[in-house]
Parts: C-alpha cells; sequence; structure tokens
C-alpha cells in the first residue's frame, strides 16, 4: 500500500516539474520565437523591397539607354530584371522591351520570338503586352523570314486577341496570302475587309489590290469593275489614279485602245512615275498602230 502512496507522490513531482517547464516555455520560448520570426519576416520583406527599389532603377536606366540608342546596355538591365525576379511587377514589360531591341535593333529574330512567346506563356493577364508581342510575332515571320503561310496564321491569332487596329490586321492577312500567291484566299480576305470595317481608311488600297489580283487571275472583267469601284468611290486617293493606270492596262489587253489611251492621257502630270506613264502610253500607241495595219 505504501509503494502505490509513493508511487503516486512520484508521479506528482513529475507532472508538475512538466507543468512548469511547460509555464516557462509558454511565458518565455514562445515570444521568443515570435520575435525570431518577426525578425525573420522583417528581414525577408526589407531585403524584397531592397531588391524592388533596384530594380525599379534598372528599369528607369534602361529607358535612358534605349535613348542614347546603347542598345545592348539597355538589354542587360531589362534581361537582368527579368531574370532576378520573374514576378516583379515590371518583369513581364522588361521581357517584352528586351525583345524589342532583339527584334528591332539586333537582328536576333528566333530570340525575339522565344522571348514574346515567353511573355505570353507566362504573363498571360498581362492583355496589352500579349497582343502586342503577337502582332510582332506574325510581322517577324512575314518580314523578316518571310513565311507567309505561318505569318497568315499569327496574324490571325493576333485578330482574335482583340487587337486595336483589327483592319490593319485583316489587311496584313490578305497581304500574307497575295504574297505566297495564293489569290483566291486573298481576295477573300481582303473581301472580309471591306465587309467587316466599312470605316476603314484601308479601303481605297484593298478594293485597289483585289482589282490588281483579278488582272494577275486573267479575270478582265472583273478586273475592270473593282478598277472602275476604286476611282468611283474614292475619286480623291492615291490609288484612284493608280486604278485609272491598272485599267488602262487591262483595256488595251481587252484591245479598248481609245478608252485606255484616254485615261493614260488623263494620268499626265498626276501618276508618280512620270518615266512608267511615258513609257506605256508609247507602247499603247506602238500596238494601236500595230492592230491598224493589219
Amino acid at each position: 500500500m505504501m509503494d502505490i502512496r509513493k508511487l503516486q507522490k512520484k508521479l506528482l513531482k513529475e507532472e508538475m516539474k512538466r507543468s512548469k517547464q511547460r509555464s516557462f516555455f509558454w511565458r518565455r520560448g514562445v515570444p521568443g520565437l515570435l520575435l525570431v520570426l518577426v525578425l525573420i519576416f522583417g528581414g525577408l520583406l526589407y531585403s524584397t523591397n531592397q531588391l524592388e527599389e533596384t530594380l525599379e532603377a534598372d528599369f528607369s536606366l534602361a529607358a535612358v539607354a534605349v535613348g542614347e540608342r546603347d542598345y545592348q546596355q539597355a538589354l542587360d538591365y531589362y534581361e537582368g530584371i527579368y531574370r532576378r525576379n520573374p514576378s516583379f511587377h515590371l518583369a513581364g514589360q522588361a521581357l517584352f522591351q528586351g525583345a524589342e531591341i532583339k527584334n528591332l535593333y539586333q537582328k536576333r529574330y528566333p530570340e525575339a520570338l522565344l522571348d514574346y512567346l515567353t511573355l505570353q506563356q507566362k504573363y498571360p493577364d498581362e492583355s496589352a503586352l500579349v497582343r502586342e508581342s503577337q502582332v510582332r510575332i506574325a510581322e517577324i515571320y512575314k518580314i523578316r523570314q518571310r513565311d507567309y503561310p505561318r505569318a497568315a496564321e499569327e496574324y490571325r491569332k493576333a485578330l482574335s486577341l482583340g487587337v486595336a487596329n483589327p483592319d490593319q490586321i485583316q489587311y496584313e492577312i490578305a497581304d500574307s496570302y497575295f504574297r505566297q500567291e495564293d489569290y483566291p484566299q486573298a481576295v477573300e480576305a481582303f473581301a472580309g475587309l471591306r465587309r467587316d470595317y466599312p470605316q476603314s481608311p484601308l479601303l481605297a488600297e484593298a478594293g485597289y489590290r483585289v482589282a490588281t489580283v483579278y488582272s494577275l487571275l486573267g479575270e478582265s472583267e472583273a478586273a475592270i469593275q473593282s478598277f472602275r469601284e476604286v476611282m468611283e468611290r474614292w475619286p480623291t486617293s492615291p490609288y484612284a489614279i493608280e486604278a485609272r493606270f491598272g485599267l488602262a492596262a487591262v483595256l488595251e489587253e481587252r484591245d479598248n485602245f481609245v478608252e485606255a489611251l484616254s485615261l493614260l492621257h488623263s494620268l499626265q502630270g498626276e501618276y508618280p512615275n512620270a518615266e512608267a506613264l511615258a513609257k506605256k502610253t508609247e507602247m499603247l500607241e506602238l500596238h494601236m498602230k500595230k492592230k491598224q495595219r493589219r
């Protein structure tokens, strides 16, 4: 019986000892731990703020370097910003500006393409940059690499993103088909421009390009109608002048020499290439004389 009482007293003493230890921990240990955590968090916050201030300064220095045409220095700043902190609020812009330097000034087109694509993948919420990057991708394929089928595809992607100048993008799609000599698709795309963007300043040019395509396809009746439409709807446009020159060529092919020559004479003093006009007029007059002799 005594052994049990002794055991109970021993257990009670041990429990009281553990209780004091726990009490000491909660009175001293927990506040100390919290202090350590606060110091660590504060240090991280301070370090983050310092880094962001540095990156913001680098972004400003990059803009200065661009203004001074020191493009490599600017690129170093932009790439450093993205590399050091991809989550920085200007990192997407830095990536885009770096791609612009590679594209516009250094002719490093494959690298620029990769940066534009990386931006679209990493920063999908940067909608304005995503749209602009897509246009740049299409331009590289069309202008730099002359990959017109791919260019048309990339321009269509840009159009689907809601760009600010959809009529211009639609024009680029049509022009890409024209350059790959896919004339039926070009006509359809130019027609889409005229149908979907009736207020576009590109309508006269689109109409002229359609007439030119019909002429190349040998569809003279459609070409004549399209050239006349440009002349009538946009008489003050430079493309109305070009349409008169193009119409004269189609009429000559159909042996309508009188009207063709009249159109060429009406262009005297207006047509920008006076030498080409004089040569065309001379050739038409010779053609007329040969036909008359026959």
